[in-house]
């Protein structure tokens, strides 16, 4: 068999699973005509959610961002279509706190006065479609440990005009996270936008109560 049809045909096991475990699953039953063919990895770290996507969506390009340098360098390997960029609300550089010793934390400082820190290259999800003649991206994934709704922001012109079909954005279900976007806004920033919740993933759990969860988005009047 070859490898492109042994992908497709292990990806569609995952389709008989309830709503709500598998995004992949989720998305080709309810939209089974939008097929995801672009996808956006805001944050990729290292290439985690490279290696997921390319399971779940094997016929899809996708462009992955990273700002931390030394993520970046092991981003490469994994993924040819890597940006050593950040996203925000608008273009330009922004100091960036890599002083934690893990790399999947690691995020835009919240201190820009901080001269020890180094600068990254910012841009826009707006400005990068513009300037790529980018049109239409099938699914936005952010992950940027509490920069995610300058991310939407600088996103605002693409996701208003329905050039974006889906959104996946890592937020805290806590009341309170230090780290994380709160659900409550997240939702609040795409509902301004025409985006309601399809579902939450990946979920972490710390007691009884959910922490954490990658939560998606979906325009509302498809």
């Amino acid at each position: 068999m070859p490898l492109k049809q042994f992908a497709i045909t292990a990806a569609s096991r995952l389709d008989w699973l309830p709503h709500g475990v598998s995004f992949a699953a989720d998305y080709r039953r309810k939209f089974p005509r939008k097929p995801i063919r672009l996808i956006f990895d805001v944050g990729a770290n290292v290439g985690q959610s490279v290696v997921e996507f390319q399971r779940d969506f094997p016929l899809a390009t996708i462009l992955s961002f990273e700002p931390d340098k030394n993520s970046f360098a092991i981003l490469q390997r994994i993924n040819d279509r890597a940006y050593n960029l950040a996203f925000s609300s608008s273009p330009g550089q922004l100091r960036f706190d890599n002083r934690s010793p893990d790399s999947k934390i690691r995020s835009i400082a919240d201190d820009q006065s901080d001269q020890s820190l180094p600068i990254v290259s910012v841009t826009t999800v707006d400005h990068f479609c513009s300037e790529q003649n980018i049109s239409h991206i099938d699914l936005l994934k952010i992950d940027t440990e509490g920069h995610d709704l300058e991310v939407i922001s600088g996103a605002s012109r693409m996701l208003r005009d329905g050039g974006i079909d889906a959104v996946i954005a890592e937020c805290s279900l806590k009341q309170q996270s230090k780290r994380l976007v709160s659900y409550s806004q997240l939702q609040i920033a795409m509902r301004d936008r025409g985006y309601v919740c399809f579902g939450i993933y990946q979920q972490a759990l710390g007691g009884n109560e959910i922490n954490w969860g990658n939560c998606a988005f979906v325009r509302q009047s498809v």
